[in-house]
């Protein structure tokens, strides 16, 4: 009888690790699905609205405009619409479903964006590494997540890496999906400069493998065998090719470099007046994605450094595959730069560069002694455990609007228009009174204006700067802070209506010009824009406009009265009423501004965002003589801020009145 033996058993894993590791699978998902639900935001971006009306311009005429159309002011400027296609696909949803469509659809590809992403950074860390750096690189891209047409590159971006990253691995048939995708993007955003960087580098770096140049590890990751190598050069080529394929054909191609120019330094510094281009290390108005961001970049570039030296000299023959790869490095490299030009750079830096650094890191796990590996597995059961918890309670937040409450941005989660950023309400008031254009209008009430054009007659500005160009803006710019230089543009162009969104402060001093001006008559104000007509040659419209405004001052009262939303932080709600009772101080109505502000107060506002209006109530209360209630503010600002010198000065002065 034949002895039979038995094969060695191994021994079953607990239940309890079983599901350790069940859950730890799904720590990748959990981190996308935070980063769509991040992106589930009220429209509420400026921009958007020019690329509907740019898409429906486009639609009704069928053709693609070469030259402005929708402002009165530079009808003569060139106008290369490279996000041609990206407008009318806009203007499509729009028209299906409205803001909610667009809202839905944006959280779509933001979400596709980072599934990718996360793809692309699995095949080279483990399940709960790939959740942190996920994370880490949506908390560096939050401030990006708007209906623009970053959501069409932030998606093809992320899969143009991923199908040259499969090439190293993959048979490459993949690759001859980049033509396609490059003559899509071309026709979607200018930023399809971003693949033809990602392919050239992968190009460039097939063929410098070949050349004893650089450290062997470094060629060794970069090596494509030879028919693969052909198939990269000939994909690669032709893709890039390819963007000629856009109704600009070669001037389509070169656009960017021109735009490049708004944000190299090498422009007028009055574009550095717009938030998003300002610097992301400059200190301009720091939030969470800005730390993130930061964080991101300087332990992002060690971890680079650290990686690039361990694969240069690796002390002997590594059985791990090399994984520092020469097109991810220039790749990382090119993205870090532009980062720190612009902070609107931020979350094309954070897409663009997490592959190679979850290669790097890679690279360093591997190396790192093993006292710290094993001192990681440890941590891995705890972490495993708190991530989800982390993940849960951050959702939350985000659902609620806690997020953007506590770090003083105007958004709110979920569908529908976040209405205290567009002069809708204003639009309306100047189309049903037949007020006359052309109208002088600032740059953020632009983008509505193009979509709602009330005189059709067109903007005098809005967000598209490759329109406008330096001289214009520079103009533009200066006539906000110098009233006689904005009589003269006013004359010039034969303005007779003035729209101004009133909620950033460099408006105001020439809302109370304008209100002190025999030329013009205020005829409209609500939370969120002012509206002046000239008076001479005006008056009949003027006197019934001003008799109109009766009805619409209790429609805005009315509005800002309705009940905010069911839970979470009214962001919109306070957001108006806060900006509401700011234009009433500085048109001299106190006693309403200071009912607006005790109104958004019983809302709730952020901590800071408190203390500055308890102040600014306590000092319209104290020049009022009402002492004791100028009081009771400031004391509940100092309880928010015990820290707050401001506050304590004007404590002690009010004591000193007794």
């Amino acid at each position: 009888m034949k002895r039979q033996t038995k094969e060695p058993v191994e021994a079953e894993p607990t239940r309890f690790s079983a599901i350790m590791a069940g859950l730890r699978s799904w720590l990748p998902a959990m981190a996308v699905a935070l980063a769509a639900l991040m992106s589930v935001r009220r429209l509420d971006d400026f921009d958007t609205w020019w690329h509907l009306a740019a898409g429906r311009w486009i639609v009704r005429n069928g053709s693609v405009p070469s030259t402005d159309v929708l402002s009165f002011t530079v009808p003569d400027h060139s106008w290369t619409n490279l996000q041609w296609l990206y407008d009318v696909i806009l203007y499509g949803l729009y028209g299906m479903g409205g803001a909610d469509l667009l809202v839905v659809t944006a959280a779509a590809c933001y979400a596709a964006a980072f599934a990718l992403c996360a793809a692309n950074v699995r095949r080279s860390l483990g399940p709960l590494a790939t959740c942190l750096l996920v994370v880490a690189i949506t908390a560096a891209a939050a401030e990006r997540f708007l209906i623009r047409p970053e959501m069409a590159t932030f998606v093809l971006l992320a899969l143009v890496a991923w199908i040259v990253d499969d090439a190293r691995a993959g048979s490459g048939r993949r690759l001859w999906l980049l033509v396609p995708l490059m003559v899509l993007w071309v026709n979607l955003h200018a930023l399809f400069v971003l693949g033809v960087m990602v392919i050239a580098a992968a190009m460039a770096a097939a063929v410098a493998a070949e050349l004893p140049l650089l450290p062997p590890r470094w060629r060794e990751a970069s090596k494509l065998e030879p028919q693969r190598r052909r198939q990269l050069l000939l994909a690669g080529g032709a893709s890039i090719a390819a963007t000629v394929c856009n109704p600009y054909l070669l001037e389509g191609v070169f656009f960017p470099l021109e735009l490049f120019t708004r944000i190299d330094g090498t422009g007028t510094s009055a574009f550095q007046a717009i938030g998003e281009f300002r610097p992301p290390f400059s200190g301009y108005f720091p939030t969470l994605a800005i730390g993130a961001y930061q964080a991101l970049f300087v332990v992002g570039g060690a971890v680079v450094i650290i990686a690039g030296v361990l694969e240069a000299f690796p002390g002997r023959r590594r059985r791990e595959p090399a994984r520092f790869d020469i097109a991810g490095l220039a790749v990382f490299v090119a993205l870090a730069y532009l980062s720190t030009l612009a902070r609107r750079n931020l979350g094309i830096f954070a897409i663009g560069a997490a592959p190679f650094l979850a290669r790097c890191l890679a690279i360093i796990g591997e190396r790192a002694p093993s006292g710290l590996r094993e001192a990681a597995r440890k941590a891995t059961t705890a972490a495993t455990v708190a991530i989800p918890v982390i993940l849960i309670c951050s959702a939350a937040m985000i659902a609620t609007s806690t997020w953007y409450a506590r770090s003083g941005q105007a958004h709110e989660f979920g569908a529908g228009v976040f209405e205290a950023n567009f002069p809708i309400h204003a639009a309306s008031f100047m189309r049903e009174q037949e007020l006359p254009g052309p109208v002088f209008n600032d740059l953020t009430a632009g983008g509505y204006l193009t979509w709602a054009d009330p005189t059709g007659g067109g903007v005098y500005i809005d967000g598209r700067l490759e329109v406008y160009d330096d001289e214009f803006f520079s103009r533009y710019m200066g006539t906000l802070g110098d009233f006689s230089a904005w009589r003269s543009d006013a004359e010039k162009f034969g303005i007779q209506s003035v729209l101004l969104f009133h909620r950033w402060g460099n408006r105001h001093g020439l809302i109370r010009l304008l209100a002190k001006s025999q030329e013009w008559s205020l005829v409209y104000y609500d939370e969120v824009a002012v509206i002046f007509v000239r008076r001479a040659g005006n008056e009949e419209t003027v006197g019934a406009a001003a008799a109109a405004f009766a009805v619409w001052d209790a429609k805005t009262a009315e509005r800002l009265k309705s009940p905010p939303r069911a839970f979470g932080w009214a962001v919109e709600r306070y957001t108006a009423l806060h900006t509401y009772a700011s234009l009433l101080a500085t048109l001299g109505n106190t006693p309403k501004a200071l009912e607006m502000y005790e109104r958004a107060l019983e809302v709730g506002l952020p901590p800071a965002t408190e203390v500055t209006t308890r102040m600014r109530v306590a000092r319209y209360l104290a020049y009022s003589g009402q002492l004791s209630q100028a009081r009771m503010h400031l004391g509940r600002a100092r309880k928010l801020d015990p820290a707050n010198a401001n506050v304590a000065d004007m404590l002690r002065r009010l004591d000193q009145t007794r």
